[in-house]
Parts: structure tokens; sequence; C-alpha cells
């Protein structure tokens, strides 16, 4: 998943939530007690969700959906989506490549084809990627056949 934004704005910052005060009674009266706000900050233009968010109380994926909800996301900032090659795909973890939703976005047969063969020719290939990409190909219309091997 792409995690990184950047914003026209070298110092922008953008409140997830305000903060507040909350009034607690206890026993010998009343109380408050401030919750902080929820503020991402970018610096020199950008936020790394994944690394400058991982203070936030929100795992990376929630604040990535966060952000792009924004009413500035387009407009004061964007998020930077890098281009999903082959070899990005043979780079993911299983889970990534399972869950993250970017293999379901891939349209061109090639792409998923030239994955198989970079995963194939690892030193040692995974065989769940491999099942995964091929399924994929499979999805597309692809009939893959794994070839024999004879010396």
């Amino acid at each position: 998943m792409d995690t990184l934004f950047r914003s026209k704005y070298n110092r922008y910052s953008i409140v997830l939530k305000s903060g507040e005060e909350e009034v607690i009674d206890t026993v010998n009266g009343k109380r408050t007690r401030n919750i902080p706000s929820v503020v991402v900050k970018f610096e020199n233009g950008m936020f790394d969700a994944k690394r400058d968010g991982a203070n936030l109380p929100y795992d990376t994926e929630e604040l990535v959906k966060e952000l792009k909800n924004q009413p500035t996301h387009g407009q004061d900032f964007w998020h930077v989506q890098e281009p999903l090659t082959a070899q990005k795909l043979v780079n993911k973890g299983i889970r990534d490549l399972r869950d993250d939703g970017e293999l379901d976005e891939v349209e061109s047969p090639s792409k998923i084809m030239k994955a198989i063969e970079l995963e194939k020719a690892k030193e040692e290939p995974r065989k769940t990627a491999l099942d995964i990409l091929i399924k994929k190909a499979q999805e597309m219309g692809i009939e893959y056949v794994e070839a024999d091997n004879e010396d």
C-alpha cells in the first residue's frame, strides 16, 4: 500500500479530530480531562502515513483512508501512488499481495505474466506468491500451464 502524501505547502497540517475537554464526575466533585487533538503534520510538503503516523491512534490503512476522505484531498494535498510494476508485485509480502487490493487493480495480463516469471526466477521462489499470481492470471482469462522441465 502506498502511504506517501504530498502537499503544495511545506508545513501543512490537518486536524483529524479536534481536542476536547471531558468532564468526569468524581466522589469529590467534577474534574476535567483534556483529550488532545489528532493532527497530521506535513514536513517539507510530505507525510508518510506508515512512518509519520505511527504515533497517531489509527493503523496505517485507516489513516490513509481518513486522509483520502478529507475535503482538501486533491486540492491542498494528494496521495502519491507509484505505478504498480511487475517487480513491485514480486517484492510484496504474501499478506500484502493477498490483502492490500493492489493486485485487484492490475489490468495488464503481461504485467501478471512478468511477475510470475520474476518470482520463478528468484533463488527461492515463494509457492504461495506464485499461486496468488497464477490465480490472478487465470481470473484474467490467461491459461497458465507450468512447463515441464525435461533435462
